[in-house]
């Protein structure tokens, strides 16, 4: 089987008044309005799932809810269940393996009026019962385990099919080291977490978490960014010694921030200290970042499949004003990634800002004082960079044409572009085809932009 990488244009009929029912009758999911916006993704949906903890550009859909545990209450031992859909491997594994289903039954039954779709999906959220013979059932009516395995293999051909394009190797290399080493922008200290890390368990905190990517600064901190430190990967449940599963890009601090502060290290104001401020005993060489921690932490998670992207949420609110939308500029200005903040819904004017209530956390690793945050509506995820040459246009709302122009800054890419074989032209002054923000890597040269295509288009 294989799987033809394409434009992710599905849902855009959602449009259309009247094209769909709004509502099944026993299912306790909806179809989205008719009235708004609908973005096109960009990012081919089922690719490579088993590298991502979070599913969908703006995260919706978690490897880390119960939907294994909730498979599992359907069917039988987990043990059982694992086998009978192909959940083999790792845990972490099979828990995106069953959030990979989760989403191919569901985009089915969303987009193409399937019931049984529809119906498995709301069995995995606990909002219906199945029989175990359904729940078995249903997801081969559409091959989920088929072309759950037709993705995983495709994904490893396109590897290997990449690497026998004819390239310039130096210019790879150089690309490479650009994308692992070389700061391409800042970025706001502000993450969001789908639940509550695993440190604030006693806390019961419901719903989404804001917190710092870098603990030992406040959330209005600026940080300086490598492509890599949000184009990494997220590691699985397995643990596995340094020596034979190191860093894949490189260096320890492309996910951790800071490190606990120890006496011998010297007085320090603050009980963390950002890696970055060690240089002196780490040494700037990712091996000699990479021997120091293996000094004392000789083991890590298996760093798994590598699709390069953290898993992780960034809010369109950077500047924490409560508003996205209202002033996206001020926001891009803080740090903020500063794409297109309407997303497959348009807040009125009248009702903004439109704003959440966070619970807000210190730290995302050691356990601290919980308090509360507002923020404006909604973030969106590190994208993964796997056949990103395949995925054109850009951007979660598919408003940049080509990798070349999204190393440009926004007021320099393509106002328009035709996309498909019909020529429908793509208005980026339309609301929610924005072509602003990500303006990481713009200040590079010529000649070190031309170096960093290489290397991404050979992933």
């Amino acid at each position: 089987m294989r799987v033809r990488l394409q434009y992710g244009t599905d849902g855009l009929d959602v449009t259309v008044p009247g094209y769909h029912s709004a509502r099944y009758p026993g299912t306790a999911r909806v179809r989205q309005g008719t009235r708004g916006i609908v973005n096109p993704i960009s990012v081919p949906g089922i690719l490579a799932a088993s590298g991502l903890a979070l599913e969908n550009w703006s995260g919706s859909e978690d490897a880390a809810a119960p939907w294994l545990e909730r498979l599992t209450a359907l069917v039988g031992p987990e043990t059982d269940t694992r086998e009978v859909f192909g959940l083999v491997g790792d845990r972490a594994l099979a828990r995106r393996g069953v959030l990979f289903d989760l989403r191919n039954l569901g985009t089915l039954g969303l987009q193409q009026d399937s019931f049984p779709g529809l119906l498995w999906s709301d069995a995995i959220y606990g909002h219906v019962t199945l029989s175990a013979a359904a729940t078995r059932a249903i997801p081969a009516m559409y091959a989920a385990g088929w072309v759950r395995a037709a993705v995983a293999l495709e994904a490893t051909g396109w590897r290997l099919g990449s690497e026998k394009i004819a390239r310039d190797a130096g210019s790879v290399a150089r690309g490479r080291s650009i994308f692992a080493e070389k700061i391409v922008g800042t970025i706001a200290n502000r993450q969001v977490f789908k639940r509550a890390p695993r440190a604030y368990a006693a806390a019961k905190i419901d719903g989404p978490v804001l917190a710092p990517i870098d603990a030992s600064k406040p959330l209005d901190a600026k940080l300086p960014v490598r492509c890599a430190d949000c184009h990494a990967g997220a590691p699985l449940e397995n643990v596995r010694s340094i020596a034979e599963n190191a860093p894949p890009l490189g260096r320890c601090s492309h996910c951790h921030a800071t490190h606990l502060a120890l006496e011998e290290w010297g007085p320090s104001p603050n009980p963390l200290i950002p890696i970055g401020s060690l240089a002196a005993k780490v040494g700037s060489s990712p091996s000699g970042e990479v021997k120091f921690c293996s000094g004392c932490h000789e083991k890590h998670r298996d760093f798994g499949p590598l699709v390069y992207s953290t898993s992780r949420l960034f809010p369109f609110d950077a500047d924490g004003d409560g508003d996205a939308q209202g002033n996206p500029a001020a926001d891009r200005r803080a740090g903020g990634i500063g794409t297109e903040p309407l997303l497959a819904f348009d807040v009125p004017v009248t009702q903004r800002p439109f704003s959440l209530d966070l619970a807000a956390i210190p730290d995302p690793v050691r356990a601290g004082r919980v308090g509360h945050a507002r923020t404006g509506a909604s973030w969106v995820r590190a994208a993964p960079l796997v056949a990103l040459r395949a995925s054109a246009p850009y951007l979660h709302n598919g408003s940049v044409p080509t990798l070349r122009a999204l190393l440009e800054p926004a007021a320099r890419r393509p106002v328009s572009f035709p996309l498909g074989a019909a020529g429908f032209l793509l208005d980026t002054r339309v609301p929610g085809n924005g072509n602003q923000g990500h303006e990481f890597g713009t200040a590079l040269s010529a000649a070190e932009k031309k170096d960093l295509i290489a290397f991404l288009e050979t992933l």
